[in-house]
């Protein structure tokens, strides 16, 4: 059993949040240490970014603060291998993309499992494009947590199939920070997840008191508090952690008293015929994203809707010949480019196709 996984072996999970160095790394070594006392399951440590894109105004100046105070990932690293020596709870980072880029990905991820961290949050980075880190994470056993939001709709099977560590759902569109009322209908997205995977998921975004938590757990494995335990560092300072350590003890408690849900049985599927699996290329305005799709060996003149990152591919085969449509409307969204790929030669080989907009409405491209 991995460490992430003991989180969720116990009941419902606790998961709170905190910005590493606000106000300090002191302060923040004794908050980590009072969460983890009264009965956080896992703690997210947020690396401060400068451009943390899906952080509200609370976190936002969670991570100014650390910043201005001279906070470095080396700093946070060192820290945590520090924290590790008393504290043996899961942990995972929640940065962004670019701090690991900047870094380098072989450094950052091997320093991770080095000191101890379980999992790598990076919710700026796309499913389509996770194998920039997936390999050197799974290389590592550092578990690379995926993310569903409410506009995944058709890629949630998709997302929650291929999930390590824990999911992420995030509860509801636009940045973190507290709400007053969740209305986005999560317990259909848990369901779906459910039925493709055993993976625990947990809830967050928006997650402001200990009987919002309780909810957010009645419907998924776990809930997520971020903003609100950093508010209790605005207000208190120094003297937060005690305050930290109440919240999550009430928390904890009012999750406790909810049912654990039961979790669909995920039945066996056969084994899938051969496939042909083409790599097809979106290019448009000198920039492009590439996806790479399987299609039956057997795959004809009629036309297979393939669901992409950003788009409804229509591919037609006539005769060794593949014909690309964007969008719903095969005859206006005509995509023009035709290249010969033998069937025989696509067996287990990556081959690049070009899919070049010409005049295509944006309102008609069946963006998903």
């Amino acid at each position: 059993m991995s460490n992430i996984a003991k989180a969720f072996a116990n009941g419902k999970a606790f998961i709170p949040f905190i910005t590493c160095g606000d106000p300090d790394l002191e302060t923040t070594a004794a908050a980590v240490r009072a969460m983890a006392a009264n009965g956080a399951d896992l703690i997210e440590l947020g690396i401060p970014f400068s451009d943390p894109t899906a952080e509200g105004p609370v976190i936002q100046g969670a991570n100014i603060r650390a910043l201005k105070g001279g906070v470095t990932t080396d700093k946070v690293f060192e820290f945590v291998r520090t924290l590790r020596q008393d504290v043996s709870i899961p942990m995972v980072f929640m940065t962004y993309a670019n701090v690991v880029f900047s870094y380098g990905a072989e450094r950052f991820i091997s320093t991770c499992a080095q000191i101890g961290i379980d999992g790598l949050i990076l919710p700026d980075l796309p499913y389509e494009e996770k194998d920039e880190f997936l390999p050197i994470c799974r290389r590592y056993s550092v578990d690379l947590i995926s993310m569903i939001a409410p506009t995944s709709e058709n890629r949630i099977a998709m997302i929650a199939k291929e999930a390590e560590g824990f999911l992420y759902i995030v509860s509801s569109l636009g940045v973190t920070g507290t709400r007053s009322e969740i209305k986005t209908d999560l317990a259909s997205i848990v369901k779906v997840v459910r039925e493709n995977t055993k993976t625990p998921c947990a809830i967050g975004f928006g997650i402001s008191t200990p009987e919002q938590a309780a909810k957010m757990a009645g419907i998924s494995d776990g809930a997520i508090v971020g903003s609100a335990i950093i508010k209790l560092l605005e207000q208190y300072g120094k003297d937060a952690p005690a305050h930290i350590g109440a919240y999550v003890k009430r928390s904890k408690k009012r999750k406790e008293q909810e049912p654990r849900a039961k979790r669909p049985r995920i039945t066996a599927k056969p084994k899938t015929a051969p496939s042909l699996r083409l790599e097809l290329f979106f290019s448009a305005d000198g920039g492009g994203r590439t996806h790479t799709v399987s299609l039956p060996m057997d795959f004809e003149s009629t036309s297979s809707a393939i669901p992409t990152h950003r788009h409804i591919l229509f591919l037609q085969k006539n005769n060794n010949y593949y014909t690309g449509f964007r969008g719903q409307n095969q005859e206006q969204n005509q995509i023009s480019c035709q290249q010969e790929l033998q069937m025989a030669e696509c067996v287990g080989i990556k081959r690049k196709t070009t899919f070049l907009p010409r005049n295509i409405d944006e309102k008609n491209t069946g963006i998903v």
